[in-house]
Parts: structure tokens; sequence; C-alpha cells
């Protein structure tokens, strides 16, 4: 039986999603602005946004046992309270810079570490979810919603950023030369955080007020069958051939490209390509990706078994795009054309982030009877591990940008003899099916 509050559960999940990918691209979008405000260098944008994987990888396992074992409610809450937490240790930032008694940096760096333990929830459980509350018509549907909603809070980090230069044009015309540092730094830090922190307050509340773990009675056999255990299906998932190959892919592409994109505004300024440009750029692929997204996920709900060549078919164009982006940031072979640049990017970003539902629910598809928990734990467990890889060279000093355009490109050609290996299995799929008939 299916219940209409579903609905509502997904929304709420998804909005929690949102404001985690906000918060986590906070420094990406405006990291021309940060290392002027902050006296930053390209290498500490680039650790502010690894810093998120890092304690991922620390938290991911206990978060997704703890899924498994109590119901997403507990650890929807626990990732609303870290939320808030972070928040409040970035208002406190902009307070310790005011009076100069704390180092801005270190507690920049602790919040955005805070913020990576509560990334397990909106990386991993949208699978988890649609396969509770929907059923098997519409558990791509469900994904790509909820994680579509997700990447448009990534998205609308690069709109907000705009928010904040507008405070330092303001500030160095109407103050005085000697205080303008101290309050650039204040206005750059408090308002739009606050509000986030306002925003994951609410969100908070409404979790605590009503979000059940699991429906009055299950919306197909699937979703109440019996499962292993959280840590026996981690071992079947390291044993499954195919299993391991999906999720490998999955981080090459998907994995990369968030690292990718959250120092896109570094990777374009060589290029005389504006904070503001590369901001926009970044929102306009992201949210064309979410928009594919659901068209994608509602289109494969009723082509279920054809999902690996759906997949295959978008991450061979997302490669061909990417291609040509590279060829014409930085290469002689193409005549440079900004619109082309554009639409590179854009329509890269569309087929890889179209493609990300698919992924998800295969995968728990050739992990069945794994539970969702622990398949979306290895996919997220490897999404992390690339992406923190990719961010590895920005250590190295005065290697600049160009390397970022072609290893994304060696990933991204890498995942596809990957994806056309896997043997597609509908096991849970089957089970439904079979009830049905």
């Amino acid at each position: 039986q299916v219940y209409k509050r579903r609905w509502y559960i997904l929304i709420l999940f998804s909005l929690v999603c949102f404001t985690q990918g906000l918060m986590w691209n906070t420094f990406g979008p405006i990291s021309t602005s940060s290392e002027r405000v902050f006296g930053w260098g390209d290498p500490t944008i680039a650790w502010l946004s690894a810093l998120g994987g890092l304690s991922f990888l620390i938290t991911s396992f206990p978060v997704y046992w703890l899924m498994q074992v109590k119901g997403e409610r507990g650890v929807t809450e626990l990732k609303g309270a870290l939320g808030r937490i972070m928040d409040l240790y970035w208002e406190e930032i902009a307070m310790g810079v005011k009076w100069r008694i704390v180092n801005t940096c270190f507690l920049i760096n602790l919040g955005q570490f805070i913020a990576g333990f509560a990334t397990p929830v909106s990386m991993g459980a949208c699978p988890t979810l649609s396969a509770t509350w929907f059923p098997q018509d519409e558990r791509v549907t469900a994904t790509a919603i909820s994680a579509s909603i997700g990447v448009f809070g990534v998205a609308s980090a690069f709109v907000l950023g705009k928010v904040k230069p507008c405070y330092i044009r303001v500030i160095y015309m109407y103050f005085n030369p000697p205080y303008v540092s101290c309050i650039i730094r204040l206005m750059f830090s408090l308002y739009p955080l606050t509000l986030e922190c306002g925003w994951a307050g609410l969100l908070f509340l409404a979790i605590v007020c009503y979000f059940p773990n699991t429906p009055p009675c299950p919306p197909s056999i699937s979703a109440f069958s019996e499962r292993h255990t959280f840590w026996a299906g981690l071992r079947s998932l390291f044993r499954n051939r195919d299993f391991v190959i999906i999720s490998l892919t999955y981080g090459f592409t998907a994995g990369v490209f968030g690292a990718w994109q959250s120092v896109l505004t570094v990777n374009l300024k060589p290029a005389g390509i504006s904070q503001d440009e590369a901001g926009w750029l970044g929102f306009y692929s992201v949210v064309s990706g979410c928009l594919a997204s659901v068209l994608v996920g509602r289109f494969a709900d009723r082509f279920l078994r054809h999902m690996k060549l759906f997949i295959l078919v978008m991450y061979t164009l997302a490669t061909a795009c990417f291609i040509v982006f590279s060829l014409e940031l930085f290469g002689p072979m193409l005549p440079h054309s900004e619109g082309l640049l554009y639409a590179s990017v854009i329509c890269g970003g569309t087929l890889l982030l179209g493609a990300t539902p698919l992924m998800f629910e295969l995968g728990c598809e050739i992990g069945y009877p794994a539970s969702e928990s622990a398949a979306n734990g290895m996919f997220a467990l490897f999404n992390n591990l690339t992406g923190v890889t990719f961010m590895i060279p920005f250590a190295i000093p005065h290697i600049g940008t160009m390397w970022m355009n072609w290893v994304f490109v060696g990933f991204c050609l890498a995942s596809l003899p990957l994806v056309a290996v896997v043997r597609s299995s509908f096991n849970r799929l089957n089970l439904d099916e079979e009830v049905r008939q």
C-alpha cells in the first residue's frame, strides 16, 4: 500500500539534502573573494572542499549501520543538528574576526569538517527512502527527485555566493580604510550564514515533529523482505564483482565531477573568466542536471531493465562534452567560443547528473539482498575517495589548473569500459514482479 504522505517525507528529506549541498559548497564559488579577504590561495580552497570528504570517510559506515538498524528518522535528525552546529561555528567565525581573538582559518576548517559528518545521510539515503516509501514503478523517480534537490543546493551556492562580494564593494565605498578589513570579514561571513543557520533549524524542528521511519504498510514486497545485516551485506557487496565495478564507476564520474565543480572558479580564472561568470556557469550546469535527473528517472521507471544502456549512452556523451571543454579552454585545436565553452560544461553536467539516480538504483538491484544502506555506503565511499584523491595535486606548488580538466576526462574515459562489462541483474525487481503476477 502507498500513502500520500510519502511525498511529504520525500520533500522534507530532499530539503535536508539541499541544505547539506548548500553548506558544503560555501567557499568554492567565492574563491576569488575569499582569497582577497582572508589571504588564502588556491590550495586552501581545494582543501576546504576536500575536508567534507575526509570527515565523511570517518563517519560513513557507522551512519549507514545506524540507518539500517534504527531507521532514517534518527540519522536525519542527527544530520539536521550537525547542520545547525556547523552554521553556528561559522557565525562564531564572524564574531571571532570582529574581536580578533580566534584563528579564523581554524574555525572555518572546523566548520567544514563538521559538515562532512552529516554528508552520509544526504549522499546515500535517497535510494533507502525511495525503497521504503515508494512502489517499484516510482523508485527511480523518487531517488532522482531527492538527489536532484540535493545537488540543487550545490548550485544555489553559486548564486548565494554572488551576494557576499556585493558587501565588499559597498563597504569599500562607504567606510574609512583603517576599518575596512575588519568590517569586510564580518559582513562576508555573518549574514548569509545566519540565514542558513535559521533554515537548518526549521528543518530540524520539522523532522522532530513528523518523520516516521517506515509507512504502516510497505509499498512493495522487497521493501519488507529479509535482508542481510549491515556488515554481512557489506561483505557480500565487496565480493560482488559487478557491484564493485558499478561503485567504482560512480566514483570515477560523480565523485570527481563534484570535486572538479567545487573548484570551477579556480579552474576558469587563468582563462580570464570572472568569479561571477564561473558561478553562473556552475549554476546552469547543475540546474540542468537536476531537471534531467528527474526526467530520466521518470522515463527509466518505464524501462527499468535498460538502465545500463541509458547510463552508457549518457556517460559517453558527457565524456565527449568535457573533451570539447578542455580543448576549448586551453587547447589550440578549437577556436575560442564562449558559447561552446558554456554549452560543453552545461551539457556534460546535465548528462552526468542525469545518470546519477540510475547508478543508485542499478547498484541497489545488483547488490540485493544487501540493504540499500550498505549499497549506498559503498557508493558514497568510492565517491568521496575519488573526490579527495582528485584534490591532492593542489598541494604541489605552481601546478596550475589545466591538469584538472584532463584528469577528469581520463576518469570519464575509464568509466566507459567499466559500465560496458557490468552484468545487470534485477533481483529486487524480479521479486516484486513475481508477487504482482
